[in-house]
């Protein structure tokens, strides 16, 4: 297991606008996913085949997103005595997860927290603990989650923040970047409950 400690990085407003890229669509996720590696030291890179066998603008849509996402693994900031690393190569996933007692963290109800980069987005898990607590956000790896993105992302689920019955999970189309700020203007997608 890998555990990366970083100082706080600031994102500026143009990188930031870099990261939050074209949106994808679950068709171009299952389409360009065969043409992605990923390797244990968590860089992702794309096969050969993929020049040849895309449309360019698959393509660029491809090497945008590849880019990102390197970018994000050699950024991560994970504070050692709070979250864990975990490198997937199976998945094609880099996640980072509060630590705590997991046992309460990983009952039924109550879920996890965590963010998982993937080369296409991110994946975000909320506690039910952490969304009733949560006040102006929540910091998970580095990456400030607004408390206005999680209740619009409860709303999805037909139930106001406050009364949130368990832990949730949902996906971004942004490549996380620690000191990067998720907001209400983030469009979430693909709410399940944990």
């Amino acid at each position: 297991m890998l555990t990366i400690v970083f100082p706080p990085v600031q994102v500026s407003a143009t990188e930031a606008s870099n990261v939050q890229n074209e949106e994808i669509t679950n068709d171009q996720i299952n389409k360009l996913d065969k043409y992605v590696l990923f390797s244990e030291d968590g860089f992702y890179s794309i096969s050969e085949t993929a020049s040849t066998e895309l449309s360019s603008n698959e393509y660029a849509l491809l090497v945008e997103k590849i880019n990102d996402a390197n970018s994000m693994v050699e950024r991560l900031q994970v504070d050692s005595k709070t979250e864990k690393l975990y490198i997937d190569v199976n998945e094609k996933t880099v996640t980072i997860e509060k630590t705590g007692n997991n046992a309460y963290l990983r009952a039924y109800k109550q879920g996890k927290t965590a963010i998982k980069g993937y080369w296409w987005g991110t994946r975000i898990w909320i506690s039910k603990s952490a969304a009733n607590n949560i006040s102006t956000g929540i910091s998970i790896g580095g990456v400030f989650i607004k408390s206005n993105l999680i209740g619009l992302v409860v709303a999805l689920g037909g139930v106001v923040l406050a009364n949130v019955p368990g832990g949730f999970v949902f996906n971004v189309s942004t490549i996380f970047v620690p000191g990067m700020i998720l907001s209400g203007s983030t469009i979430p997608w693909g709410f399940e409950w944990q």
